[in-house]
């Protein structure tokens, strides 16, 4: 394939920190990664990741910031080139927390930008900053659920015409949508039952 884009379980229980979500229904199907299996499963995905991806191509990882450094050590160990400052989605301002009263609202999440061998950007010289509102909680399918406008932009940065792109956990669909939109091949995959025959 031409890229990918990785967006694996974070091994963060994120049943207890969305717990005063109104999002119940979507957690009970989210397939978390226990901590002590976290580094395996990382190192299997990012394996297979590397192997099918062609020479000169990129791939774009997201983490919680919690497993920082196993996860770049696993995808620098696996043969990915991969920047020391990740890329980030900032939400625009908006935040979510499981404590208001004792903690700050969690405004972005960081990406690895991956590279095998020595690709070129289609929009060279982008800032590694993405800002685009996340989807309404009311809205959501998916307890991670992206806005289809920040992965037609990640596609755009990264992805040239006519190429194949690969999306290993499909959640909510968003970037499999985004890839259509920019008129792309794209196949994935995904654990959940109520996304059969969704995509």
């Amino acid at each position: 394939v031409h890229f990918a884009e990785v967006d694996p379980p974070y091994a963060i229980d994120l049943i207890k920190r969305k717990g005063r979500s109104n999002e119940p229904m979507k957690l009970a199907s989210y397939n978390e990664i226990a901590p002590d299996e976290y580094v395996e499963f990382i190192t299997k995905v990012a394996t297979e990741t590397y192997r099918i991806l062609r020479k000169n191509t990129f791939c774009v990882w997201w983490f919680g910031m919690t497993w920082y450094t196993p996860v770049k050590d696993i995808l620098t160990g696996v043969g990915f080139k991969v920047n020391d400052i990740p890329a980030i989605w900032t939400k625009g301002g908006q935040g979510q927390t499981a404590a208001p009263d004792s903690a700050l609202a969690s405004g972005y999440e960081p990406f690895f930008l991956c590279r095998k061998g020595s690709p070129k950007m289609p929009k060279a010289g982008r800032s590694n900053v993405f800002e685009f509102s996340p989807v309404a909680a009311q809205k959501k399918i998916h307890p991670t659920e992206r806005p289809i406008e920040l992965m037609v932009e990640i596609i755009n940065t990264f992805v040239y015409p006519s190429s194949i792109v690969l999306i290993p956990f499909l959640g909510s669909g968003a970037t499999l949508r985004a890839v259509y939109k920019c008129e792309l091949t794209g196949f994935g995959y995904d654990l959940d039952e109520m996304n059969k025959g969704r995509f």
